[in-house]
């Protein structure tokens, strides 16, 4: 489930809160490629790069950003084998928490 934050004035999203059930495969995943960010200097550069290029490119898409970037993630994950399984990157279900607003 990912909770979405809006500034509503700008109509645009300001930042997210992902919740994903402890131990299961989108949990292991985002842990591995957390890790693997932390470890590799020159990864965690571009993927910043390639996140700031497509935030710019496209700051009311959410969708396509994370699209943009599903091709990258796997490329990376990919290389790590290890207890990774391939999931779907879409955002499948975004709930705005009114609450929390500019």
């Amino acid at each position: 489930m990912l909770f979405a934050c809006r500034d509503f004035t700008n109509g645009m999203d300001t930042h997210y809160i992902h919740v994903v059930i402890y131990g299961n495969t989108e949990w292991n995943n985002n842990i591995k490629f957390r890790d693997i960010l932390n470890e590799n200097e020159d990864i965690m550069k571009e993927y910043e790069d390639l996140k700031m290029q497509l935030a710019n490119e496209y700051p009311k898409d959410r969708v396509t950003y994370t699209s943009m970037k599903a091709g990258f993630i796997q490329r990376i994950m990919s290389g790590y084998k290890q207890n990774y399984v391939s999931f779907d990157l879409q955002p499948s279900h975004i709930e705005y928490n009114l609450f929390c607003y500019k």
